[in-house]
């Protein structure tokens, strides 16, 4: 099978990243606002309590920020039989080899979760370009590949 183009595959890659970072920034200004303004009250009223409460949830708001982002990054291969939302829009597909079939959420996950780890993800951006069938690490630990 002939390898995906290369640009489309960038392409669908930053669409994705937009999106997971468009949510989480919605997310931080609501929430980050909202315990801000929640401090500000505490420190205007001389209140330790209030100020320390709102400082923990901003402390919970910031999982609550990235979580979407993580999540979307790990299944959204999953998505759309086996298209992200940047995949469907560049006329891409990921599929399971072995199976013959779109990318399930398992799948999705084992080939994205390679991308969280700093030094590995790395390299899995540079793979497609360089491997012959433009897999990359993850590809490989969940059997499958990008088509289109």
């Amino acid at each position: 099978m002939a390898k995906p183009n290369v640009v489309k595959r960038i392409v669908a890659y930053l669409i994705d990243s937009i999106i997971g970072g468009g949510v989480s920034l919605v997310l931080t200004v609501v929430i980050l606002g909202i315990f801000w303004v929640l401090m500000m009250v505490g420190a205007a009223s001389e209140s330790m309590t209030l100020i320390l409460a709102s400082f923990a949830g901003m402390m919970v708001g910031l999982v609550v920020i990235m979580a979407p982002m993580v999540l979307y990054a790990l299944f959204k291969d999953g998505l759309f039989g086996g298209r992200s939302i940047g995949k469907k829009i560049t006329g891409l597909r990921v599929e399971n080899v072995k199976l013959n079939r779109p990318c399930s959420m398992k799948d999705s996950f084992l080939r994205n979760i390679t991308m969280l780890i700093p030094v590995l993800g790395w390299i899995d951006m540079i793979l497609p370009i360089i491997d012959a069938e433009g897999l990359r690490i993850g590809d490989k630990i969940a059997g499958t590949r990008v088509v289109g």
